[in-house]
């Protein structure tokens, strides 16, 4: 662990320990999202490529399903990868399949933390936006405090992060808004250039619309699966970063201190 680990961090220090957490475990963070999300993303994005709207409201239920499997895949994926994450910048090991047993035990706690988040981030931008703002930070370390800290639910997690991030929040908002500034503007990329490589196939005319070839479309939806299963962890790796720094700020302790109290891999 670097020693500006063992202190306070700043915005520009904890995007910097996030890279490096990034770097550090992403062939097993891909690994955990592949075996975890692909099939079900695979079978929306295919559901996407294939399905008229006839066939749509025809097969409602199929696509509810598979939404739902879609959700519990991603909730795992996340657990896990927090897991592994937080064991790594505490300088543990965690295997994979140790902690996609955890996440497991926790699905539903991850669920609910995602969901209820969701709804009071959307209520509250319903609010000028600012709210909104404002919920989605305070509760922003809620499933790294529900994977480390023993004994936590849904509910208590979610307490748990908005007393962390309370005083810090703007800090917070600066992490957040860097790191989803990062991932739009490589996901625009890769959509242009995506784009580019479908105007260079040429396009297809149904009926008086002109639409996307079915070549580029399924190479669009693969493209997206491919750019969202390499990139996102390195939110939830600037997520774990801020969850232990809110620590050592608000409770005073150094890392090697907190990896002492925490329970073992």
């Amino acid at each position: 662990m670097s020693q500006a680990a063992l202190r306070p961090l700043t915005v520009g220090e904890i995007l910097d320990q996030s890279f490096g957490l990034y770097r550090r475990y992403l062939p097993v963070l891909v690994t955990i999202a592949v075996v975890c999300t692909l099939l079900p993303q695979v079978a929306l994005a295919w559901w996407a490529v294939t399905m008229e709207p006839a066939d749509v409201v025809r097969h409602f239920g199929l696509y509810i399903l598979l939404v739902v499997a879609a959700v519990i895949a991603g909730a795992l994926s996340a657990g896990a990868s927090t897991l592994v994450l937080c064991e790594g910048y505490l300088g543990r090991t965690l295997p994979t399949g140790d902690a996609l047993r955890r996440a497991w035990a926790l699905l539903l706690s991850i669920i609910g933390i995602s969901i209820e988040t969701s709804l009071a981030v959307f209520l509250g931008a319903l609010l000028l936006i600012i709210p909104g703002i404002i919920v989605a930070c305070g509760y922003a370390v809620a499933t790294q405090a529900l994977m480390v800290e023993p004994g936590l639910k849904m509910q208590t997690a979610m307490s748990r992060s908005w007393a962390l991030t309370k005083g810090s929040r703007l800090r917070v908002f600066g992490v957040l808004f860097v790191t989803c500034v990062i991932l739009a503007v490589i996901i625009f990329g890769a959509a242009a250039v995506l784009g580019l490589i479908g105007s260079a196939a040429g396009l297809s005319t149904k009926g008086t619309g002109t639409e996307p070839s079915f070549a580029f479309e399924v190479a669009f939806q693969a493209g997206s699966i491919i750019v969202k299963t390499v990139l996102m962890p390195l939110l939830t790796c600037a997520l774990t970063v801020t969850y232990f720094d809110l620590r050592v700020r608000a409770e005073g302790f150094d890392l090697e201190a907190l990896a002492a109290a925490l329970p073992a891999a």
